[in-house]
């Protein structure tokens, strides 16, 4: 799974750089929005500006190569024009319940499948797939309980389900938090009827709650990196990429013949401001051995990350669900490859404050957290209302202060003491935290940036004989070479104090520490 995953991310990094490509293409539903490279000639409002376009601007002639490639672009927008249907109506512009529904069954169904007749079991019994009507009222009459899984699959592989069941609503019509009843509810299926262990209360929450974050976030990368308009290779290619992206579209978008259909792309595709970064250097820490802090084992690893940055707290509306998000993934060069997931999305929010030089706004985000290093690891679903601050102290540099507090819907840490057959070594249990954040920030680079959460978990797994205070402080720098381009610095700990009624409590630290360089794609 790591290894697919890794193939993921590289492929999300060619999607990136595609997304911020300057390749023609008209977005006709908003014909005054400036456009990456042509602006849009059929909208009204340009009409009368064509012979300014081929001629010069401001009095200014232009050259005949200029000319000539100016009416070039010209004759093949007017040909994009005289193939555009205008008045189509796009899929996912009507609610389709029953091919949600279908899709929904289709997507619980491959994987039982091959649970069932692709996988060849040494133990038949231990075919979780060998549902039946007695399993079925078993499961419902005995209620829930934690499952035994293994953190990747906890923690990953469920939120990316949950992901699926969230765009088969979302994919055919549904808003928001419709399609969250989708994920709520296929989760809900699947547990109860979906195999032969009782329901999993740790599961149906992941899968829920980080499927409509994930789901959410790559519905609108998906939704950006399509273009209706496009035409040719490009068109294909961007097709492909919103295919991976996100499969249920790419097949919506496949049945209903958008595939290759020139039509105005939607008025929402982009959001006004975006970014991407990449960055790859090396991380040195100190391993995890037992718990005992007279053992450290130290690692150093090579790390990429990509960050994905959508929308503008401070300048756009953030009444929208998700008109906000951060995507951060990382691989590393040691084990676990897939390192880390962090995403969230803004549920709703509104200023607390508003002047010309200074900005505080109230903000409740979605998070998931998937964090599984050699030195610490934790999981996390959690609701984050925190007010965010802009004070500007000049022209572009501002300073950004961020104070959270964290509700923990379902946390993970590791238990020095367990683990179960099935792979798991790790509580689960509710919590709460803080999350403390500032930055001095210059354009699209964060000069230093200084961060701090900590987490109070109450285990409610089996064992539940514990709670677990974790601490994690994180302080980078940035020294921009090039526009796009810069070197960085950062260092940090992170820390677990667990306490256990039955066991020697245990007191883990682990010093961090990345050199490295970054790439804005697109800025």
């Amino acid at each position: 799974m790591q290894k697919r995953f890794t193939l993921f991310v590289l492929f999300l990094f060619l999607c990136a750089s595609l997304i911020q490509a300057q390749i023609q293409h008209l977005d006709l539903y908003k014909p005054a929005t400036k456009q990456l490279h042509y602006p849009n000639f059929f909208s009204q409002t340009n009409q009368n500006n064509f012979a300014g376009y081929l001629n010069g601007v401001n009095g200014i002639i232009l050259n005949p190569t200029v000319h000539n490639r100016r009416q070039s672009d010209l004759t093949y927008h007017q040909l994009i024009k005289d193939t555009m249907d205008f008045n189509y109506i796009p899929w996912e512009s009507e609610k389709r319940f029953w091919i949600a529904a279908s899709e929904l069954a289709v997507v619980q169904f491959i994987p039982f499948a091959l649970a069932k007749w692709g996988r060849k079991w040494e133990n038949p019994e231990d075919n979780w797939a060998n549902v039946s009507l007695e399993t079925w009222w078993r499961n419902i009459s005995q209620g829930w309980e934690y499952d035994g899984d293994a953190f990747l699959t906890n923690y990953f592989a469920h939120p990316y389900h949950g992901n699926l069941y969230y765009n088969v609503g979302r994919t055919n019509g549904f808003d928001f938090w419709e399609s969250s009843a989708w994920a709520a509810t296929g989760s809900l299926m699947w547990e109860y009827f979906g195999e032969t262990f009782r329901p999993s209360i740790n599961d149906w929450v992941n899968t829920t709650l980080n499927g409509i974050t994930l789901g959410e976030i790559l519905y609108r990368l998906s939704n950006m990196l399509t273009d209706n308009t496009a035409t040719g290779s490009n068109r294909v290619l961007r097709e492909i990429g919103g295919a991976v992206l996100n499969p249920v579209r790419g097949f919506n978008r496949l049945i209903s013949g958008e595939t290759g259909k020139l039509f105005p792309n939607p008025v929402d595709r982009k959001p006004s401001n975006y970014l991407v970064t990449v960055d790859a250097g090396i991380r040195s820490l100190d391993k995890d051995v037992g718990g005992s802090v007279s053992l450290k084992e130290q690692v150093q690893e090579g790390l990429f990350v990509i960050d994905f940055f959508y929308g503008n707290l401070f300048t756009e509306s953030i009444k929208k669900p998700f008109s906000n998000f951060q995507l951060t993934m990382a691989l590393s060069s040691g084990s676990p490859s897939l390192t880390r997931i962090q995403a969230y999305g803004t549920l709703f929010g509104n200023y607390f404050y508003k002047r010309k030089n200074s900005q505080i706004l109230f903000v409740t985000t979605l998070d998931y957290t998937y964090l599984n290093t050699p030195g610490y690891v934790y999981g996390g679903t959690s609701i984050d209302p925190k007010l965010v601050s802009r004070f500007r102290i000049g022209e572009t540099t501002n300073i950004i202060t961020s104070v959270g507090v964290d509700l923990v819907v379902m946390g993970a840490t590791p238990n020095d003491y367990f683990t179960d057959e099935e792979g798991r070594n790790y509580d689960f249990g509710p919590g709460f935290g803080l999350n403390l954040k500032g930055s001095l920030k210059s354009g699209i680079w964060d000069y230093v940036d200084i961060f701090y959460a900590t987490r109070w978990l109450y285990t409610q797994s089996e064992p539940a004989e514990s709670r677990h205070h974790l601490h994690l402080i994180l302080v980078s720098a940035h020294l921009p070479i090039k526009n796009y381009f810069a070197i960085g610095l950062g260092i940090g700990a992170y820390w677990r104090n667990s306490y256990y009624e039955n066991f020697d409590d245990v007191f883990l630290k682990s010093p961090i520490l990345r050199v490295f360089f970054k790439t804005a794609l697109h800025y």
